[in-house]
């Protein structure tokens, strides 16, 4: 197992791990499901699926077929590629970490080595084209660009082995053997391949003129226009129907056909509903059929000019519930402390975990927590009363002061705290006081625009989003100014709920402010606007240390006309000549790291306007206030489907972890990469 990539765990919590319990192996072959295989003795008694999340066994199986959990499988043994490897000349400098990586081969801990020492690893290497057979059809979108970005990575890996044989380290032989683009070039000619280029590129290399010896070049444009712009849709089409185009609006749902149909007439527009099984299209008019694209495209080599207007006629979208098998068995366990983690004890104070004894007394053996105080005194408190303890939860900054068993320091902290409680509570008290006196302005209801904007995220909501989202807008709705607390994880969503609120707010002619806490952040969060309202006439800004104080200065002069709608900045949002001519709606990132003067000013917008603060990590004195009532909290618990964990690594600085680490990220088109 441990060849394909598998790794041995008491318990399977995810993909590609497992376990052995006596005579049960338990395999997990995806991130829900597992193989559960009985023996008896030396001979297989019962094969089963089951669910990770809950042990629960779902169907009996007479065979299975278990896949490497990874795409590195050896096929000799690790002895012969240590040998290779050694057998390779290296200069002094080099050798002494090529020794090192041996020693971990040998060991076991090989996966991370195998891009350095390739050629040792695989004395045969292929690629993918290599697996495909000759009548496979490949299709390649804009060549030009896979030209180049192939250039640009064989250009980075020159510099990369320049600079690492400059500095006395091991060149990775996966550098070396990538195919560069001539190379793919020769293997590709040999299959079949479909060439898809934009408009006005044309036949630019010699991969093209190898496409349209071979007829299998397509040239295109993509279709896009304001979905709220029906007028502009409805011209499109005439159009195209004039340049003698093959003209499709695939139209969502069978339902929504006769309504498409109906909605052309009117504007004078010829349309045929097609049959199920008819496949002729007719010139000059409108070819209607079921069916949704993400967008729309226009092809000159086929005479086709397609368009998806799905969401225009659906009133709603019915969407499949995300599973929410994950949350079963999800509780803490107090086995998940550690010895000499620091534990607050109910009436005893601040301690250290150290483990669990079992104790005979009055001739009954039960298991205690051990607690440490101060001078070495131990507390043993019973598993039955454990909700006496809780873990430490305060600054990770210093060490707590653990105390001493039966003295009253532990009582004269909590008296303090609730001094310093009080007159904080009294400054939050007189500000919520007059929030609640405040008429704020109340939101009208969704309009048809809200319906369709929320139609068109491309992604799957999960239960908890759907739940927050009707919380916020419910809270808009009302004369009371507003003022919630959004907690969810990072990559739970949270950003999509505070783009429908508002797109809300806009829709009532009022003006939002996003308040970010970095520039980095402020940038990502105005793309992700710009991209969800692309289609609507909605003005989007962004104002930080990135913008010129020219470009700064016209963002101030339009926010007091009112020519921006949505306005996204970090600490600059809050200076004093930052005036809106119509606010109605902020939003909050992350509140606690704000310093103490824009907090202030935070405060004096969380009198009249609705505000909505958005967090991965509450501080308990938010969290409390939400808790008491002070303010509306929502929570996302769960995460979106697929979603994976966040990946944290703690490294000294080198230059290239970060180089491959960017590079990788601009590949994804992501940016979610955090250097601190």
């Amino acid at each position: 197992m441990f060849h394909y990539g598998y790794e041995r765990y008491d318990l399977i919590e995810g993909k590609g791990q497992f376990s052995i319990r006596g005579g049960i192996v338990d395999i997990a072959t995806s991130r829900k499901n597992g193989i559960r295989i009985e023996f008896w003795g030396d001979e297989i008694d019962s094969i089963r699926n089951f669910e990770i999340s809950t042990g629960k066994s779902t169907e009996n199986l007479k065979e299975v077929k278990i896949y490497p959990a990874m795409e590195f499988l050896i096929n000799d043994s690790l002895d012969n590629i240590t040998q290779r490897i050694l057998s390779r000349p290296y200069i002094a400098s080099v050798k002494e970490k090529v020794l090192e990586d041996v020693e971990s081969i040998k060991n076991g801990d090989y996966l991370t080595k195998i891009d350095k020492y390739f050629d040792d690893f695989y004395l045969e290497s292929e690629t993918l084209l290599d697996y495909l057979s000759d009548n496979t059809i490949i299709f390649l979108d804009e060549i030009e660009k896979i030209k180049s970005r192939a250039e640009n990575i064989s250009r980075d890996n020159e510099h990369l082995s320049k600079d690492l044989i400059e500095k006395g380290r091991v060149v990775p032989q996966i550098l070396t053997k990538m195919d560069d683009y001539y190379s793919f070039c020769e293997k590709e000619e040999k299959k079949q391949t479909v060439y898809l280029e934009k408009q006005d590129i044309g036949y630019v290399d010699k991969q093209s003129m190898h496409a349209k010896r071979n007829g299998y070049s397509f040239s295109y444009r993509e279709v896009n226009f304001f979905r709220s712009s029906m007028d502009l849709l409805f011209k499109e089409l005439q159009e195209a129907i004039k340049r003698g185009r093959e003209t499709v609006v695939l139209g969502g749902s069978p339902d929504n056909l006769k309504k498409i149909s109906e909605s052309l007439a009117e504007n004078n527009i010829q349309s045929d509903i097609l049959k199920e099984n008819q496949e002729d299209l007719a010139l000059g008019r409108v070819n209607i059929l079921p069916g949704a694209l993400t967008s729309g495209f226009e092809n000159y080599d086929l005479n086709l000019y397609v368009v998806s207007i799905d969401e225009l006629f659906e009133n709603k979208k019915i969407r499949k519930r995300a599973p929410t098998t994950f949350k079963e068995g999800e509780t803490i366990v107090f086995a998940d402390l550690k010895e000499g983690d620091y534990i607050v004890h109910r009436t005893h104070g601040i301690g250290q975990y150290m483990g669990v004894n079992t104790i005979k007394a009055d001739g009954v053996t039960k298991d205690y927590i051990k607690l440490k105080y101060k001078d070495n005194d131990i507390l043993y408190v019973p598993t039955d009363s454990l909700d006496n303890i809780r873990k430490y939860i305060g600054s990770e900054s210093g060490t707590p002061k653990i105390n001493r068993l039966g003295s009253k320091e532990w009582e004269k902290t909590k008296a303090k705290v609730k001094s310093n409680l009080r007159e904080v509570a009294e400054e939050l008290i007189r500000l919520y006081a007059i929030r609640q006196k405040s008429e704020g302005y109340s939101f009208s209801k969704d309009t048809a625009w809200q319906q369709e904007f929320e139609a068109s995220f491309p992604y799957q909501e999960t239960d908890d989003q759907l739940r927050c989202i009707e919380e916020v807008k419910k809270d808009m709705e009302k004369p009371k100014p507003m003022d919630r607390l959004l907690c969810g994880d990072v990559g739970y969503g949270k950003t999509e709920v505070a783009i429908r609120a508002a797109f809300k707010a806009v829709m009532d002619g009022k003006q939002v402010a996003y308040l970010a806490p970095t520039t980095i952040l402020s940038e990502q969060q105005y793309d992700s606007f710009k991209e969800r309202m692309k289609d609507y006439p909605i003005s989007i800004e962004v104002i930080n240390r990135f913008k010129t104080k020219k470009e700064q200065s016209e963002i101030i002069k339009k926010l007091k006309l009112g020519e921006i709608d949505i306005l996204i900045g970090t600490h600059r949002l809050l200076s004093q000549d930052i005036e809106f001519k119509n606010l109605g709606f902020l939003i909050v990132d992350e509140e606690h790291r704000f310093g103490v003067k824009a907090k202030e000013k935070i405060k004096e917008y969380k009198t009249n306007v609705d505000v909505l603060t958005m967090t991965a990590t509450p501080i308990p004195r938010t969290l409390h206030m939400s808790i008491v009532g002070m303010r509306d909290m929502s929570v996302i618990y769960e995460p979106p489907q697929n979603r994976k964990p966040v990946q944290t690594y703690v490294l000294e600085y080198d230059e290239e972890v970060v180089k491959e680490a960017i590079t990788k990220e601009l590949e994804r088109n992501r940016s979610s990469v955090l250097f601190i």
